[in-house]
């Protein structure tokens, strides 16, 4: 309930600055207000996740991934969006924050990454396997999201406050980076929670 109510209020901002957009510029501190409550939608949509019976999932990390994701790939979208209509990209200093803040999002996603995997690795044995699949199985996977959706796309959004255009490479590498880790994220769980679920069931052997 916590999660539909949150994003309730955050689409309702968006469609409010919408409607104020089109008749006039829409003031910062509706816009500010929609990212605020965009991010405590996010933050209250990862909270989902935090199960005791995931522990590859139960860590910070988790929301870490989540929010820095609507920080880049949220703001990215929303930027690439507006430079699409007449106006265009035409508030210098919201345009210079809103780039800050997606390169923020990228680093907040790349520092949970980090600690994500130092979780994995020395928290349980259940976690310490949920890593082995991922540095194995999923391993080109794993590569692709460091490259393509942390590096060269932190490298575009640097890019982005000498020419705005570098956007449109920044954009789909997130997206590419986003849509990766959420294989990874399941992947790293699935089988875990398979075998959890076995081991709960009691034993019907002799009956």
């Amino acid at each position: 309930m916590v999660e539909i109510g949150t994003f309730g209020i955050y689409l309702t901002l968006v469609f409010v600055a919408w409607l104020v957009g089109l008749v006039a510029s829409c003031p910062a501190w509706l816009l500010a207000l929609g990212v605020v409550a965009g991010v405590v939608a996010v933050v209250a949509s990862a909270q989902v996740y935090l199960l005791p019976a995931r522990p590859s999932w139960r860590h910070w990390s988790t929301v870490g991934t989540f929010l820095g994701c609507g920080l880049s790939l949220g703001l990215s979208t929303a930027l690439l969006a507006t430079s699409l209509t007449p106006d265009g990209l035409s508030g210098a200093r919201e345009v210079d924050v809103a780039e800050a803040l997606v390169l923020l999002g990228i680093v907040v996603t790349a520092a949970s990454l980090w600690r994500r995997v130092a979780y994995l690795r020395r928290a349980s044995p259940d976690t310490q396997a949920a890593w082995q699949a991922v540095s194995t199985s999923y391993a080109g996977l794993w590569w692709a999201r460091l490259i393509v959706g942390i590096a060269l796309a932190a490298a575009a959004a640097v890019l982005s406050f000498t020419a705005e255009a570098w956007l449109w490479l920044a954009w789909p590498c997130l997206l590419a980076g986003e849509l990766i880790d959420r294989r990874l994220f399941f992947a790293s769980v699935v089988p875990l929670s398979f075998r959890a679920e076995l081991r709960d069931v009691p034993s019907t052997r002799g009956s």
